[in-house]
């Protein structure tokens, strides 16, 4: 397990700890990490940022890096239990992204966890979906 660190709001540049990246959740925003062995990237918990766009820039800085590029296929692990408007607008740019990567030829898996009876979280993912005409994995949960 990569080491916590705790996300510091002026801190622009991603946290690297053993060439993974990690940011530790706080009240309003979530647990997000990429582990540079497995391919795998996480988010966890609760999105609203004051300033979402500060905030994902260290997750789009993480694209533009070997250790994220590098990689033939890259699983997300998307389990977030509320976003707001603007990290909507962020994750929505994370898509894209992730939707150029793989017309490129690499393999993107995403799973999308929600909590059961939760419409609006599954309907979200339903539309990421279709959006980006990406493959997810609808995963549902209990509370």
């Amino acid at each position: 397990m990569i080491p916590a660190i705790q996300y510091q709001p002026e801190t622009s540049s991603p946290l690297r700890i053993n060439n993974g990246f990690y940011i530790e959740p706080t009240a309003s925003t979530p647990f997000i990490t990429f582990n540079p062995t497995s391919g795998i990237l996480e988010f966890k918990g609760k999105s609203s940022p004051e300033n979402a766009p500060k905030f994902f820039q260290q997750v789009d800085e993480w694209f533009e890096d070997d250790s994220f590029t590098g990689h033939d296929s890259i699983t997300i692990n998307m389990g977030l239990t509320y976003f707001n408007t603007s990290s909507c607008k962020c994750l929505f740019m994370i898509f894209r992204k992730l939707s150029n990567l793989q017309s490129m030829g690499k393999d993107i898996n995403v799973n999308w966890y929600f909590e059961e009876d939760d419409e609006d979280m599954m309907e979200a993912g339903e539309d990421f979906s279709e959006i980006f005409n990406m493959q997810f994995n609808m995963i549902e949960i209990e509370d």
